[in-house]
């Protein structure tokens, strides 16, 4: 009864809404009868359809959560009653579905082992999920478990396994070494997310696949390199690794996700294989083969940047969070600053605008606030969204060309009012420093 219940009063919120949505709003817009009709029709449709069918969703136990690792020769417990959904508190039968050569069983929700390997073993919890028309059916499903050997803090995957899947080692902080053997294929998402006890780990020229954000997170690990047969470094791979100095990238590698190197805030070198078809690397930074593009630039390099002369074009981003940079000097053959380039340099204070570059990006230089001075070329007619936002450090303002579009948040404390009641004229704007709110206009 509960199930129904439930249905009905999520199906008569959805009725409720779309009749006042779509009825209310056309009858204001004095649309037809007809059309009030239709809508609330469909209003009907979707009670219909997402309210009876909600519970379907909704009451599944959440016991997908379950850790996949587990330690030879120690009782891994099973939960003994699912949590989460509408459906908590029924009691899960769990049994060994294959046992590989752990020698696992399971006994008052306890599953024991006796060697290293991978289990299957199922769940199974008596009328949990509701198919749409009320059909009351048992929940059932099967899930592997990795069995490792632990010497201290070292963990290590037994030879044989092929994949270390999704959410494997999950917050697995005890670790700082992990074993990965030469069996081993595919890495999966997650399988190290947040291993943050993690200091060194080698991957074997075995593995050709490494999944999105498997090391996220691993705040500790300090360098690593790409094995030869990664042909893709995949979405917030190492993101939040704030340890991590160094990577080293082979010739195998033809794509590098933009998200990649996320809050690598140490980051100092990206080390490119010179034989690699599609990346090079100079000073540590990230360009194209042939260094007509700036990919990335590490977050934790330091000092003075000179971007090549052969430079045209600079990634979005490409040096947002590098908050150890001073300076950096733009070839001039760049005509365009993309969005969230220098975001958050805030050390910065240091760079030209290249006369060529006619658009610069929304938040392109946003939290650059140990800047005192920029001078906007002539050829540039529109500044975008939060541009120059928080760039509280600035006194001078220099403006070559003729500004047609400007956003309210672009610049710093009231610049706007005086650039406007010059009429948005060319020229040097200046305040006295940089807690001040008084610019004027030379």
């Amino acid at each position: 009864m509960h199930f129904l219940v439930e249905n009905f009063k999520i199906g008569y919120y959805i009725l409720f809404v779309s009749i006042n949505f779509y009825g209310g709003t056309v009858v204001k817009n004095k649309h037809k009868p007809y059309q009030i009709a239709f809508k609330i029709a469909l209003g009907f449709l979707l009670f219909v359809f997402l309210g009876c069918s909600w519970e379907k969703y909704s009451s599944i136990p959440r016991i997908e959560l379950l850790p996949r690792l587990a330690i030879a020769e120690t009782d891994f417990r099973l939960p003994k009653e699912t949590f989460g959904g509408n459906h908590r508190g029924l009691p899960i039968v769990w049994t060994v579905i294959n046992q590989g050569a752990t020698g696992a069983v399971v006994k008052d929700n306890a599953l024991t082992t006796t060697a290293p390997g991978e289990v299957v073993v199922r769940a199974n919890v008596a009328r949990a999920t509701v198919a749409r028309g009320a059909n009351v059916k048992d929940y059932i499903k099967d899930f592997t478990i990795l069995v490792v050997t632990v010497i201290g803090s070292h963990a290590i995957i037994p030879d044989g396994i092929k994949s270390i899947g999704p959410r494997i080692f999950w917050e697995c902080e005890q670790f700082t070494t992990i074993t990965i053997p030469n069996s081993v294929t595919s890495i999966e998402e997650t399988a190290f997310f947040c291993c943050s006890g993690l200091t060194s780990i080698t991957i074997p020229d075995s593995v050709t696949h490494i999944g999105n954000s498997a090391f996220n997170g691993c705040s500790n690990l300090v360098s690593i390199t790409i094995p030869n047969s990664i042909t893709t470094i995949a979405h917030a791979v190492f993101y939040r690794c704030s340890n991590l100095i160094s990577i080293t990238i082979p010739e195998s590698v033809t794509s590098i996700a933009v998200s990649a190197f996320w809050e690598c805030r140490r980051l100092r070198i990206i080390d490119i294989a010179s034989d690699n078809s599609v990346y090079s690397s100079v000073d540590g930074i990230l360009y194209d083969k042939n260094q007509t593009i700036l990919i990335k630039t590490p977050a934790g390099k330091t000092g003075a940047v000179t971007i090549p002369e052969s430079v045209t074009s600079i990634e979005r981003s490409a040096f947002s969070g590098c908050n150890e940079l001073t300076s950096i000097t733009i070839p001039g053959g760049v005509t365009s600053i993309e969005e969230y380039t220098f975001y958050g340099c805030n050390r910065l204070t240091d760079i030209t605008i290249p006369e060529n570059v006619t658009s610069i990006g929304r938040s392109a230089f946003s939290g650059c606030y140990g800047l005192t001075s920029i001078t906007i070329p002539g050829g540039v007619t529109s500044i975008e969204e939060n541009t120059f936002y928080d760039c509280r450090g600035l006194t001078s303002i220099t403006i070559l060309g003729s500004i047609s579009n400007i956003y309210t948040n672009s610049f710093p404390e009231n610049f706007l009012n005086t650039f406007k009641a010059n009429n948005m004229a060319a020229g040097t704007y200046i305040r006295p420093n940089q807690a001040s709110t008084t610019w004027t206009k030379l």
